[in-house]
């Protein structure tokens, strides 16, 4: 999957968080579809509160985890396909 622009997150999704460890839950009213998400895919969704571009979060991601961009870029991008696919993250506005 090819990625443009700038990214957010999908702000009609409600969120309620587990235990500590456990992870998060996101349910989107619209389709109500529910996903769970680990500590790691809730750090890569949390580089989308502000508009980010893919790059921006893997940057950001390398940096928080200490590790070379080019080891997390590709795992990141895939989840990243597949958030959007799901309606977690969406392209921002312009």
């Amino acid at each position: 999957m090819e990625f443009a622009g700038k990214y957010i997150l999908n702000s009609e999704l409600q969120e309620m968080q587990l235990g500590e460890g456990e992870g998060t839950v996101f349910y989107n009213p619209q389709s109500e579809n529910t996903h769970v998400l680990d500590d790691v895919a809730q750090d890569v969704v949390k580089m989308f509160l502000n508009p980010s571009t893919i790059e921006e979060a893997v940057a950001g991601l390398a940096t928080m985890y200490e590790e070379d961009v080019e080891v997390i870029d590709r795992d990141v991008r895939e989840f990243i396909a597949k958030a959007i696919q799901d309606n977690i993250i969406l392209q921002a506005a312009e």
